[in-house]
């Protein structure tokens, strides 16, 4: 992640009116989150908000701001701010993920009946969607077969290499 915000950092100054900044200040803001650099994430993603509040981005920077939150353990504003993206941004591809992290929320709050509703609305409205997390306080409404027979779940990782041959 450091040389990725090298990277970005230098075509923000070099390029300040060009026509990728939003995208630039995204990957910044998401490259410094991962590396919990959480105040200049939240930087990075105000400034998308603020001056592009119009872009598709708009909603994903709206729900950094609220995995910022969630990163530093505060839930409470999490919830607020990813509740946010579903009063702002209603119609966006960002409002599963924010229905699932407020459901997490509210599942690390302890208050599990709002952690059920979130994630009742989830499963209610994006019945096909493959980004369901985990029903709240580990119970899944339901499994496959093979998944409860053996009782697991699957993660999938990917990796990006610098050569084919890798």
């Amino acid at each position: 992640y450091v040389s990725t915000t090298e990277i970005l950092n230098r075509f923000k100054k070099e390029y300040p009116a060009g026509d990728f900044v939003p995208q630039a200040l995204y990957l910044l803001a998401t490259a410094n989150l991962a590396s919990q650099q959480i105040t200049q994430a939240r930087q990075e993603f105000s400034a998308i908000l603020s001056s592009f509040g119009n872009s598709d981005l708009a909603a994903w920077a709206q729900l950094g701001l609220g995995d910022c939150q969630f990163a530093l353990g505060n839930y409470s504003s999490a919830a607020l701010e990813y509740q946010k993206v579903l009063d702002r941004f209603s119609t966006s591809e960002a409002v599963p993920l924010a229905l699932s992290q407020i459901s997490r929320c509210y599942s690390e709050l302890k208050e599990d009946s709002k952690a059920y509703l979130y994630f009742n609305l989830l499963t209610d409205k994006y019945p096909a969607s493959a980004i369901f997390p985990e029903a709240p306080l580990q119970q899944v409404k339901s499994r496959s077969g093979a998944e409860q027979m053996v009782d697991v779940t699957y993660t999938v990782q990917l990796g990006v290499f610098g050569n084919q041959s890798s």
